[in-house]
Protein backbone atom coordinates (compact mmCIF):
# COMPACT_ATOMS: atom_id res chain seq x y z
CA UNK A 1 0.00 0.00 0.00
CA UNK A 2 1.11 3.32 -0.84
CA UNK A 3 1.22 5.50 1.79
CA UNK A 4 0.89 9.67 1.48
CA UNK A 5 1.48 12.45 3.70
CA UNK A 6 -0.11 16.27 4.16
CA UNK A 7 1.90 18.24 6.68
CA UNK A 8 -0.23 21.29 8.38
CA UNK A 9 1.61 24.13 9.91
CA UNK A 10 0.38 27.89 11.23
CA UNK A 11 2.28 30.92 8.91
CA UNK A 12 5.91 30.50 10.43
CA UNK A 13 5.50 26.71 11.42
CA UNK A 14 8.49 26.03 9.39
CA UNK A 15 5.96 23.10 7.32
CA UNK A 16 7.81 23.66 3.81
CA UNK A 17 10.96 23.34 5.08
CA UNK A 18 10.28 19.99 7.23
CA UNK A 19 8.25 18.91 3.88
CA UNK A 20 11.10 19.42 1.65
CA UNK A 21 13.49 17.57 4.26
CA UNK A 22 11.27 14.84 3.90
CA UNK A 23 11.13 14.82 0.47
CA UNK A 24 15.10 14.64 0.52
CA UNK A 25 15.29 11.98 3.16
CA UNK A 26 12.85 9.53 2.44
CA UNK A 27 12.69 10.24 -1.60
CA UNK A 28 9.23 11.45 -1.67
CA UNK A 29 7.27 13.37 -4.37
CA UNK A 30 6.74 16.69 -3.40
CA UNK A 31 3.25 18.55 -3.93
CA UNK A 32 3.08 22.00 -2.62
CA UNK A 33 0.06 24.11 -4.08
CA UNK A 34 2.12 27.28 -3.69
CA UNK A 35 4.73 25.61 -6.62
CA UNK A 36 2.46 24.42 -8.73
CA UNK A 37 0.24 27.74 -9.27
CA UNK A 38 3.58 29.70 -10.36
CA UNK A 39 4.50 26.50 -12.62
CA UNK A 40 1.17 27.37 -14.04
CA UNK A 41 1.10 30.69 -14.34
CA UNK A 42 4.76 30.93 -15.81
CA UNK A 43 3.99 28.78 -18.57
CA UNK A 44 0.95 30.36 -19.16
CA UNK A 45 -1.58 27.01 -19.72
CA UNK A 46 -4.92 27.47 -19.70
CA UNK A 47 -5.31 26.57 -15.65
CA UNK A 48 -2.32 29.42 -15.08
CA UNK A 49 -4.70 31.27 -17.11
CA UNK A 50 -7.63 30.88 -14.61
CA UNK A 51 -5.38 31.11 -11.26
CA UNK A 52 -4.17 34.78 -13.07
CA UNK A 53 -7.65 35.72 -13.22
CA UNK A 54 -8.49 34.50 -9.79
CA UNK A 55 -5.53 36.19 -7.92
CA UNK A 56 -5.65 39.70 -10.19
CA UNK A 57 -9.73 39.66 -8.92
CA UNK A 58 -8.47 39.62 -5.14
CA UNK A 59 -9.90 36.31 -4.84
CA UNK A 60 -9.30 33.27 -3.03
CA UNK A 61 -8.40 30.27 -5.30
CA UNK A 62 -11.58 28.41 -5.14
CA UNK A 63 -12.14 24.68 -4.62
CA UNK A 64 -12.54 23.61 -7.91
CA UNK A 65 -9.75 25.23 -9.59
CA UNK A 66 -7.76 23.71 -6.26
CA UNK A 67 -8.49 20.36 -6.74
CA UNK A 68 -8.22 20.83 -10.52
CA UNK A 69 -4.35 21.92 -10.08
CA UNK A 70 -3.84 18.81 -7.61
CA UNK A 71 -5.62 16.33 -10.27
CA UNK A 72 -3.41 17.48 -13.06
CA UNK A 73 -0.20 16.93 -10.57
CA UNK A 74 -1.42 13.51 -9.70
CA UNK A 75 -1.78 12.66 -12.63
CA UNK A 76 1.86 12.82 -13.93
CA UNK A 77 3.31 11.26 -10.81
CA UNK A 78 5.23 7.95 -10.96
CA UNK A 79 3.29 4.71 -10.31
CA UNK A 80 3.75 3.93 -6.52
CA UNK A 81 5.09 7.28 -5.55
CA UNK A 82 4.12 8.74 -1.89
CA UNK A 83 3.59 12.04 -1.77
CA UNK A 84 3.77 14.53 0.53
CA UNK A 85 0.80 17.48 0.28
CA UNK A 86 1.58 21.03 1.54
CA UNK A 87 -0.56 23.64 1.20
CA UNK A 88 -3.57 21.03 0.27
CA UNK A 89 -5.94 20.50 1.45
CA UNK A 90 -7.58 23.28 2.56
CA UNK A 91 -11.45 23.00 3.15
CA UNK A 92 -13.55 19.75 3.80
CA UNK A 93 -14.43 20.09 -0.10
CA UNK A 94 -10.65 19.29 -0.57
CA UNK A 95 -10.31 16.89 2.03
CA UNK A 96 -13.07 14.69 0.54
CA UNK A 97 -11.81 15.44 -3.23
CA UNK A 98 -8.45 13.84 -1.85
CA UNK A 99 -10.08 11.24 -0.13
CA UNK A 100 -11.61 9.66 -3.04
CA UNK A 101 -8.11 9.73 -4.69
CA UNK A 102 -7.01 7.64 -1.85
CA UNK A 103 -9.84 5.40 -2.28
CA UNK A 104 -9.51 4.63 -5.69
CA UNK A 105 -5.89 3.95 -5.55
CA UNK A 106 -6.25 2.02 -2.41
CA UNK A 107 -3.33 4.26 -0.89
CA UNK A 108 -3.56 5.80 2.77
CA UNK A 109 -2.69 9.21 4.56
CA UNK A 110 -0.60 10.54 7.39
CA UNK A 111 -0.86 14.10 8.20
CA UNK A 112 1.50 15.73 10.30
CA UNK A 113 0.53 18.43 12.48
CA UNK A 114 3.18 20.93 13.28
CA UNK A 115 2.24 22.58 16.23
CA UNK A 116 4.05 25.86 17.64
CA UNK A 117 2.89 28.50 20.57
CA UNK A 118 1.81 31.58 19.44
CA UNK A 119 4.19 33.70 20.88
CA UNK A 120 7.05 31.59 19.01
CA UNK A 121 5.58 32.12 15.84
CA UNK A 122 4.53 35.83 15.69
CA UNK A 123 8.38 36.42 17.32
CA UNK A 124 9.48 33.82 13.97
CA UNK A 125 7.51 36.04 12.13
CA UNK A 126 7.85 40.00 12.84
CA UNK A 127 11.52 38.99 13.14
CA UNK A 128 12.04 37.41 9.52
CA UNK A 129 12.54 39.86 6.50
CA UNK A 130 12.41 39.06 2.64
CA UNK A 131 14.72 40.57 0.13
CA UNK A 132 12.66 43.41 -1.50
CA UNK A 133 14.54 42.11 -5.39
CA UNK A 134 14.60 37.96 -5.71
CA UNK A 135 12.38 37.22 -2.23
CA UNK A 136 14.23 34.97 -0.43
CA UNK A 137 13.12 35.27 3.62
CA UNK A 138 15.98 35.38 5.93
CA UNK A 139 15.01 34.52 9.56
CA UNK A 140 15.82 37.06 12.37
CA UNK A 141 19.04 38.55 9.92
CA UNK A 142 19.65 41.26 12.31
CA UNK A 143 20.78 38.43 15.17
CA UNK A 144 22.56 37.43 12.46
CA UNK A 145 24.06 40.62 11.35
CA UNK A 146 22.92 40.24 7.93
CA UNK A 147 21.98 43.30 6.19
CA UNK A 148 22.31 42.37 2.57
CA UNK A 149 20.73 39.31 0.36
CA UNK A 150 23.42 37.19 -0.07
CA UNK A 151 22.20 36.37 -3.70
CA UNK A 152 20.95 39.89 -5.06
CA UNK A 153 22.49 42.25 -2.87
CA UNK A 154 18.66 43.56 -2.44
CA UNK A 155 17.46 45.25 0.58
CA UNK A 156 15.78 43.42 3.04
CA UNK A 157 12.23 44.43 3.92
CA UNK A 158 9.68 43.32 6.30
CA UNK A 159 6.21 42.28 4.08
CA UNK A 160 3.30 44.52 5.89
CA UNK A 161 2.12 40.54 6.36
CA UNK A 162 4.61 40.05 8.90
CA UNK A 163 3.91 42.86 11.29
CA UNK A 164 2.97 41.53 15.03
CA UNK A 165 -0.86 43.00 14.33
CA UNK A 166 -1.41 41.42 11.30
CA UNK A 167 0.29 37.92 12.15
CA UNK A 168 -2.27 37.34 14.79
CA UNK A 169 -4.94 38.15 12.36
CA UNK A 170 -3.33 35.55 10.06
CA UNK A 171 -3.10 33.02 12.59
CA UNK A 172 -6.86 33.33 14.21
CA UNK A 173 -8.00 33.17 10.62
CA UNK A 174 -5.32 29.39 10.43
CA UNK A 175 -6.71 28.01 13.70
CA UNK A 176 -9.85 28.64 12.77
CA UNK A 177 -9.97 27.56 8.88
CA UNK A 178 -8.22 24.58 9.40
CA UNK A 179 -9.64 22.93 12.93
CA UNK A 180 -12.61 21.21 10.99
CA UNK A 181 -9.48 19.43 8.80
CA UNK A 182 -7.92 18.32 12.31
CA UNK A 183 -10.91 16.84 13.69
CA UNK A 184 -11.61 14.54 10.59
CA UNK A 185 -7.82 13.49 10.41
CA UNK A 186 -7.92 12.79 14.45
CA UNK A 187 -11.63 11.02 13.77
CA UNK A 188 -9.45 8.86 11.21
CA UNK A 189 -6.57 8.45 13.63
CA UNK A 190 -4.04 9.37 11.22
CA UNK A 191 -3.19 12.72 12.79
CA UNK A 192 0.51 12.88 13.76
CA UNK A 193 1.03 15.78 16.61
CA UNK A 194 4.58 17.07 16.05
CA UNK A 195 6.17 19.66 18.31
CA UNK A 196 7.45 22.61 16.06
CA UNK A 197 8.62 24.89 19.13
CA UNK A 198 12.59 23.40 19.05
CA UNK A 199 14.64 24.31 16.35
CA UNK A 200 14.79 23.03 12.69
CA UNK A 201 16.64 20.14 13.16
CA UNK A 202 15.40 18.65 16.15
CA UNK A 203 11.90 19.11 14.31
CA UNK A 204 12.94 17.13 11.63
CA UNK A 205 14.64 14.43 13.20
CA UNK A 206 11.42 13.77 15.38
CA UNK A 207 9.27 13.83 12.11
CA UNK A 208 11.90 11.68 10.53
CA UNK A 209 11.64 9.28 13.30
CA UNK A 210 7.94 9.09 13.08
CA UNK A 211 7.67 8.69 9.12
CA UNK A 212 10.34 5.96 9.24
CA UNK A 213 7.99 4.34 11.61
CA UNK A 214 5.17 4.33 9.11
CA UNK A 215 6.88 3.07 6.43
CA UNK A 216 8.26 0.22 8.25
CA UNK A 217 4.83 -0.86 9.50
CA UNK A 218 2.97 -3.10 7.72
Amino acid sequence: MTKHFIIFGAPGSGKGTQAKKLVKHFGLSYLGTGDLMRIELNDKTDLGKKIKNIIESGRLVDNQTANELVDQALKNLRFGSSVIFDGYPRTLNQVEHLQNYFNTTKSKVFVLNLKVDSKNLIERISTRRVCQNCKKIFQNPAQLKIKKCDECHGDLILREDDKPDVVKERLAVYNEQTKPLIDFYKKLKVLIEIDGNPPIDEVADEIELKVEKIFSDP
